[in-house]
């Protein structure tokens, strides 16, 4: 047992399943996000997502291959690897590293990245200061990019929050991206305890914390909403209903508000079958990768399955993911760094 008090095997299999669970649901999201839930049920029956689907011919996703993944993993995966290079990277490490990453990942062509993730990434290539490349980022891209922070905390949700507001802010560093961002991460890092609602007042605790450390502007409490989420949630019968009352009443999941409130959500109903808690995002309608994906993650962390592993062997293989070499490092930098 090492200084956590976790097992480095329990580590490894929280983090695999979380990784993996990700990707999974960032793929079977793909073809259809920015769908509405009555053009889903129309199109592949009531509820009717249960696995990968093919897009409709007017769907941009109809472009890329079956089980490919999108901005959801491509951003994890960065700060993953940039964790892994440099253990604890300072904000200059961060943005150095981001700013390599796009030409070479050629980002600003692609069309599943956000516009403020594309706006920020074109004002660091031209030379622009981080405040100036954050300032208009308020949708998810900031926040999902910055869940490693999470991972790599275990049971120190501070910590977890301070690192994942260093990530958010190079890209979006309004009050509203910031206080998403440390609430996801704070609460990822307490699933490792195996206490939801402790890991739900720390995500409350440092969503207000964070709303303070960025650009002051007009937007709903990312606190208030994942308290909303979690009794929309909690009071409807049908999960699968429930979740399409979030879209209804929170949002379709785009903005910082929006998707890491919801996900909490449907996670707090589903922590133990992400299979299940994929299939309600996916049928949710609206940013269905992405909260497909955050879902998974957080399903997988807090109770080591995974989804089906055909589904992982697919992604893994479609997008050439070493997930395994991933896996094991993180686990040998984590425990490397609570020594510290």
């Amino acid at each position: 047992m090492n200084a956590i008090g976790i097992s480095k095997s329990e580590l490894y299999r929280r983090l695999y399943a979380g990784l993996v669970n990700f990707m999974v649901g960032d793929a079977l999201g793909a073809p259809i996000e920015l769908l509405h839930y009555k053009h889903i049920d129309r199109i592949y029956g009531r509820y009717g997502v249960r696995g990968l689907v093919k897009p409709i011919p007017s769907h941009p996703a109809r472009s890329l291959k079956p089980w490919s993944v999108t901005d959801d993993t491509e951003g994890l995966l960065l700060t993953v690897n940039i964790i892994l290079k440099y253990g604890k990277p300072k904000l200059n490490d961060y943005v150095r590293e981001l700013v390599t990453w796009a030409k070479r990942a050629k980002v600003l062509s692609k069309y599943y990245y956000g516009l403020d993730t594309k706006y920020a990434i074109e004002k660091l290539l031209h030379g622009a200061s981080i405040d100036e490349a954050g300032a208009k980022g308020e949708c998810c891209g900031g926040p999902v990019r910055s869940l490693p922070a999470g991972l790599v905390n275990p049971l120190n949700p501070k910590r977890a929050a301070e690192e994942a507001i260093l990530y958010c802010r190079v890209t979006h560093s309004t009050s509203v991206a910031l206080s998403a961002a440390a609430a996801i991460a704070a609460f990822t890092s307490l699933l490792y305890s195996g206490d939801i609602d402790l890991a739900l007042k720390s995500a409350l605790k440092y969503a207000r914390w964070a709303a303070s450390r960025g650009r002051l502007i007009s937007s709903p409490s990312v606190s208030e909403r994942i308290k909303l989420a979690v009794r929309i949630m909690r009071k409807t019968k049908n999960p699968y209903k429930g979740a399409r009352k979030l879209h209804d009443i929170i949002g379709i999941g785009l903005h910082s508000s929006e998707a890491i409130p919801i996900a909490i959500g449907i996670f707090y109903r589903v922590p133990i079958d992400p299979t299940k808690a994929i299939h309600i995002a996916l049928n949710m309608g609206g940013d269905t990768d992405t909260i497909a994906a955050l879902v998974g993650l957080l399903t997988g962390v807090f109770s080591g399955k995974t989804v089906n592993t055909e589904y992982i062997e697919n992604v893994l293989k479609t997008n050439k993911i070493d997930i395994k070499g991933i896996v094991n490092k993180l686990v040998d930098l984590i425990i490397e760094r609570d020594k510290y």
